[in-house]
């Protein structure tokens, strides 16, 4: 094989490479974050055992700008919006707005203006301290 045609292979298999990095990555580089809603269950008066310890928890709708574009998500927990339970937000194309967020014993159930709704157990929100 000439010295030239290394280089091609070389130059080609590189290229390769790099596209298959950025395609791994692009779905988890985060460009920017905006901060839509945001509650707290302490405003209802209802706390969470988590770990032995009574706390309440947050939640925040967040619009999540990635390289491969933007969704939303709800930030649920006791450390949110920092350390979080992710619940994923889709009912279509336009922003999605809360109507109503009511926090249970067990679960917290949020409802939107679109009539759609999200309901996630506690069990899942707790544990992330």
């Amino acid at each position: 094989m000439s010295r030239r045609a290394l280089v091609l292979v070389s130059g080609v298999v590189s290229f390769a490479l790099s596209l298959g990095i950025v395609a791994l990555l692009a779905p988890t580089v985060t460009l920017s974050t905006d901060d839509l809603h945001a509650e707290s269950s302490a405003d209802s008066r209802v706390t969470y055992d988590c770990s032995g310890a009574e706390l309440s928890s947050e939640l925040w709708l967040v619009r999540v700008s990635r390289l491969l574009g933007t969704h939303h998500e709800l930030r649920i927990g006791p450390g949110a919006p920092d350390r979080y339970y992710p619940a994923p937000v889709a009912f279509g194309d336009d922003e999605p707005r809360i109507d109503h967020v009511e926090w249970g014993t067990g679960e917290v159930a949020v409802t939107f203006e679109s009539g759609d709704s999200v309901r996630v157990a506690a069990e899942n929100y707790c544990g992330v301290q």
